[in-house]
């Protein structure tokens, strides 16, 4: 399914894979009101002033800083030096992780999300990002054994039940797909890029009028949201093509 839902897709990976909590990723939580899952997110903390070596606590200052302003090339280097002094820095590991998925190596991701986990960094966050790795490259069934600890950990994790839809999209099985983007949009119903996915799942799917619902809807908490005015006008000419067809034919 999905010329129409790529781009909503990378809408919501690009929000959703952040290292530091976002306000989209912080109003999830709530039961979750976001698209990323939010208050509950462990995600990474700044590094600890009980870091017990001087230089250690520089280096990892210092990384983190250039995490966050985009520098990721500059972050691998700097997180590398807090592991060649402490191997088993779980969240140096995430950090890694993180920064070789924003320069496109997933491969490296993965393998720097699964020691980081091994390492006892297990966040829902980081299951959600895994999972969303594994999709990248079309390994479905890895992507749905992250999701699943993720909402193992937090089963109001809406970004954990969105991206199990995704994983079950990928598998063509839509029921369960379709049953876990509702499930999000039931815990965040606040996060309009659920529901615009959604409605062009339905749609794509030939499900119209479950597509409009999902657009109206989107329009009724936003009025300015462009993206769900256009989906929608789209979907009624469709309609009226389509019902002008069968009237037509019936005369």
């Amino acid at each position: 399914m999905l010329s129409k839902i790529q781009s909503i897709s990378a809408v919501y990976h690009s929000r959703l894979n952040s290292p530091i909590p976002t306000v989209c990723i912080l109003l999830v939580c709530l039961a979750l009101g976001l698209l990323a899952a939010g208050c509950t997110q462990p995600v990474v903390h700044r590094p600890s002033t009980e870091i017990p070596q001087a230089v250690e606590k520089t280096t990892e200052q210092r990384a983190y800083a250039a995490m966050e302003s985009g520098e990721y090339l500059a972050g691998i280097r700097l997180y590398e030096q807090v592991l060649r002094k402490d191997p088993g820095n779980a969240e140096a590991l995430y950090m890694l992780g993180y920064a070789y998925g924003q320069l496109g190596e997933i491969e490296s991701e993965i393998a720097y999300y699964r020691a980081a986990v091994k390492a006892g960094y297990r966040t829902e966050q980081i299951f959600h990002n895994l999972g969303k790795a594994y999709l990248a490259i079309n390994r479905p069934e890895e992507a749905i054994a992250a999701f699943d600890s993720g909402l193992a950990l937090n089963p109001l994790s809406a970004d954990n039940h969105f991206g199990l839809g995704m994983a079950y999209q990928k598998k063509s099985e839509y029921g369960a797909a379709q049953k876990e983007f509702v499930t999000a949009i039931r815990i965040a119903p606040d996060v309009l890029e659920f529901r615009e996915y959604l409605g062009l799942f339905y749609e794509e799917s030939g499900h119209l009028d479950q597509a409009e619902e999902q657009f109206r809807d989107i329009l009724e908490r936003d009025p300015q949201y462009e993206g769900a005015r256009e989906h929608l006008e789209h979907l009624v000419r469709q309609k009226n093509l389509t019902e002008g067809r069968t009237g037509t034919g019936g005369q």
